[in-house]
């Protein structure tokens, strides 16, 4: 028996549930990747804001002509408690948030979100249109995505509210959309001055005729 040619397969509503739900599968892992990476981005630039001060002020307190300073000049002295608190202060906080390490999580599921959302996008697009798919193939091909997504749910960490409204309007802006995918801009339209033509009988007709401006 000949082989169906992918345009001359009869419908499957199976099939078109699968590739839906792959839709919204690639879609929700798309959204959680973005949130994941600007939440990375987010805990790298606090881990800098908190460590730069810190290396900054330990290095100037530990010179030796501060020190000595510090002991024969009484305001220099102040300073340098002054300092020694705002030390411990940095310090105590980069323990306590541990930016690098959130930073860190953040981006290793960022990672295997993209993954996730890749294979998505591949499976609606292509797989699922394959001549020799059967529905039963797809659906548990789908249901082993779907688990993907649920053990990175469970395993990955808590997108913050700031990184997730930040991630949505980066997403609105096009930032996650593929320049093949995006619709070319329609040229503008000039209407150029109403043009009379004259016909064999001898009436006139006014049209106006409308010009694409080109690039």
């Amino acid at each position: 028996m000949a082989d169906v040619a992918t345009s001359d397969r009869p419908p499957s509503k199976v099939r078109d549930e699968v590739i839906l739900e792959a839709q919204r599968l690639e879609e929700r892992t798309g959204d959680s990747a973005k949130g994941h990476h600007v939440a990375a981005e987010g805990w790298e630039k606090r881990g800098f804001r908190l460590g730069l001060p810190t290396a900054l002020i330990s290095g100037v307190t530990s010179l030796a002509v501060f020190a000595q300073a510090s002991k024969d000049i009484w305001w220099v002295g102040f300073i340098a408690v002054g300092l020694s608190i705002l030390v411990t202060i940095l310090t105590t906080l980069t323990t306590f948030l541990n930016p690098n390490e959130k930073e860190n999580a953040h981006i290793t599921a960022a990672h295997a979100y993209d993954r996730l959302n890749n294979d998505a996008r591949m499976f609606s697009t292509i797989e699922c249109w394959r001549d020799n798919a059967t529905e039963e193939a797809l659906t548990a091909k789908l249901f082993e995505l779907v688990e993907r997504r649920n053990k990175l749910n469970a395993d990955s960490p808590q997108i913050p509210p700031w990184a997730w409204a930040k991630a949505q309007e980066r997403i609105k802006k096009g930032e996650t959309t593929f320049a093949v995918d995006k619709k070319p801009e329609s040229a503008p339209v000039e209407n150029t001055p109403p043009k009379q033509l004259t016909f064999s009988h001898g009436r006139t007709k006014t049209v106006v005729v409308n010009k694409k401006l080109e690039k």
